[in-house]
């Protein structure tokens, strides 16, 4: 990888023995955002939740996570991260960061309706 702003032989000039090698420079503001662009050779730490995992996971879930269920509106509020919640934190920046789904209201009502329209007793086990 090569630092924003530097060439590739500048970013190798950055590294060092005995753990002396110094991060990327620091590039100048956003004027939009007031931000510095992200520059994960900085010392920063990039994490992605593995979706697929987190809504399948039995100690979240319970026993039965890995088979369709239908569960109460609350229980997915509480646990469900398919829509990011977790990714908003008004703390932090005033909330400039925050990232999730604009999609989630619409989603909700789609789902809702779904399951008002069809009735799930009838559903083969």
């Amino acid at each position: 990888p090569t630092c924003m702003g530097l060439s590739p032989s500048e970013t190798a000039a950055l590294n060092a023995t005995d753990g002396n090698t110094q991060a990327c420079p620091v590039q100048p503001k956003d004027g939009l955002t007031g931000y510095a662009p992200v520059n994960q050779w900085q010392g920063g730490r990039r994490e992605v939740v593995n979706m697929l995992t987190a809504q399948h996971d039995a100690s979240v879930w319970g026993a039965d996570a890995l088979q369709f269920t239908v569960r109460e509106m609350s229980e997915y509020e509480e646990k469900f991260v398919g829509f990011a919640e977790f990714a908003s934190d008004p703390s932090v920046a005033s909330g400039k960061n925050d990232r999730n789904c604009p999609g989630k209201g619409l989603a909700i009502k789609i789902g809702s309706a779904f399951f008002k329209a069809f009735d799930t007793a009838e559903w083969a086990p």
